[in-house]
């Protein structure tokens, strides 16, 4: 009677247990069609809750919290407010060759505008992107603002935290917002390294702590921009963070290649904004700024942050609009390679209709799910006879070529973390000069990279973990 009793609560357990897991089956697939979820991902998640539904179940209601900021005003920001000019595209007779349409995506979603007095100037080398790093910090007056997703504590970390607190002792403004999940070690085990920064006036933030208040933190969601700003005059972007594999003192084994980016002109408004959206949003302190834009040289460029501070993925739309608009050239340089069902079908048709399509990517990246991920991508564009270009070296940089008039730069990586989910800004330049200066940067590349596929294994085995990954990419 005993066992039998046993047996009975048992089978009721087992019925209660597959009953919760139905229901909220039912819920997670309502939430993705009210969330307007693409097919790929509602599949994704399903296919997670069959085989995994103990774990896929309580991480779905972790990390589709999503926080929208209204910080960020639908309104275009008063450019008027930072001492710029309004610029109308439709009356200048320099904007006839602008991509007119990719502009006004941005622009109709209640993005920035287009600047039109911007200088331009692009470091792909660690050595030189260190020393103009630490040149534009010993030279700022009034203030530093430092935004990164990484924050690592090794020799260029160090250095930077010296020159700081020499600016900081100086009475120079100086403040830092680091991703605490992107610089996780320093912000669990090693913040006493800004104890004297912060002796000497300095503010140091970490972005979404995810130890001191774990019930509001989210795993996606992190902040991955970078944005580096001295003196409201200049500012750097692109996809260096701060450590010794993206920027250095010496040359040494382990670099990485990467693109670190300085402008100065109207654009730094638009940067300056997105910082003091993401410090108000950290820290309840709102910032305010003034620009003086002594910049006389015309230079297109138009910034577009992403995330979860914004309504829609405006730069998603304003990405896919700018590759369907290419007629001569699609150049992409990306680490990550897992690019969602739109992008992919985009990638192929363009060069179904004859554009010199390159894909530049590392033979080896350094997350090697990412690389099992991209696998199965891989192999469908080499049979689309796309070209698809190995570094031998990591390479971080994030751009998109197209024709001789756009050129997306910044922390955006192809994959739906970036493209979806991370707080990210991209930075698109309109003027050739300086479109061609990243394509003779590429052309560098390319002359050093493999179209080998030979590291690429083809077992049975491999190639059935491929296709279940392309499924899961979308929860990737």
């Amino acid at each position: 009677m005993e066992n039998f009793l046993l047996h009975l609560l048992y089978i009721l357990e087992a019925n209660i247990i597959l009953f919760v897991c139905q229901a909220f089956t039912i819920l997670i697939v309502l939430k993705l069609i009210v969330d307007k979820k693409s097919a790929s991902n509602i599949l994704a998640w399903l296919l997670a809750i069959l085989f995994i539904p103990y774990v896929a179940i309580p991480f779905f209601f972790i990390l589709q919290r999503k926080d929208k900021r209204s910080f960020w005003q639908k309104e275009n920001m008063d450019i008027s407010e930072s001492g710029l000019q309004s610029f109308c595209i439709n009356d200048s007779d320099s904007c006839k060759n602008l991509p007119i349409e990719t502009i006004n995506v941005f622009t109709n979603m209640d993005l920035p505008t287009l600047t039109s007095k911007n200088s331009f100037e692009m470091y792909t080398n660690g050595v030189k992107s260190f020393e103009a790093f630490m040149e534009a910090i010993k030279a700022a007056k009034k203030n530093i603002y430092i935004q990164t997703y990484v924050f690592k504590n090794d020799t260029t970390s160090k250095l930077v935290i010296s020159a700081l607190e020499k600016k900081a002792a100086e009475g120079v403004e100086v403040k830092m917002m680091i991703d605490s999940l992107g610089s996780f070690y320093i912000y669990r085990h090693n913040r006493k390294i800004f104890k004297n920064l912060r002796k000497l006036g300095a503010q140091v933030v970490f972005f979404m702590p995810v130890i001191s208040n774990p019930l509001r933190n989210y795993i996606n969601y992190r902040n991955h921009r970078k944005i580096y700003i001295f003196d409201n005059q200049t500012v750097f972007s692109g996809g260096m963070n701060i450590g010794d594999e993206y920027m250095s003192p010496i040359e040494h084994e382990g670099m990485w290649d990467d693109i670190l980016f300085k402008i100065q002109g109207d654009s730094l408004a638009y940067f300056l904004k997105v910082f003091c959206s993401d410090w108000h949003f950290a820290t309840n302190e709102e910032l305010e700024f003034k620009i003086e834009n002594t910049i006389s040289q015309e230079g297109f460029v138009q910034v577009i942050p992403s995330g979860p501070d914004l309504q829609q993925d405006q730069l998603y739309s304003g990405l896919i609009t700018a590759i369907n608009s290419a007629k001569e050239k699609l150049w992409i340089i990306t680490p990550y390679l897992i690019p969602s069902a739109e992008l992919y079908h985009s990638i192929i048709l363009a060069k179904k209709k004859g554009i010199d399509v390159k894909i530049i990517t590392p033979k080896k990246s350094n997350h090697q799910l990412a690389d099992r991920a991209r696998a199965s991508y891989i192999r469908d564009f080499l049979a689309n006879d796309i070209d698809v270009h190995f570094t031998k070296n990591m390479i971080h940089a994030k751009a998109v070529l197209i024709d001789n008039n756009i050129a997306m730069l910044g922390s955006v990586n192809l994959d739906n973390r970036s493209l979806f989910l991370n707080y990210e800004i991209a930075t698109f330049l309109y003027s050739k000069n300086d479109v061609e200066k990243i394509y003779q940067w590429a052309d560098k590349i390319l002359a050093d990279s493999t179209q080998s596929t030979q590291h690429m294994t083809t077992s049975r085995g491999s190639l059935i973990a491929e296709s279940i990954l392309k499924i899961l990419t979308p929860l990737m």
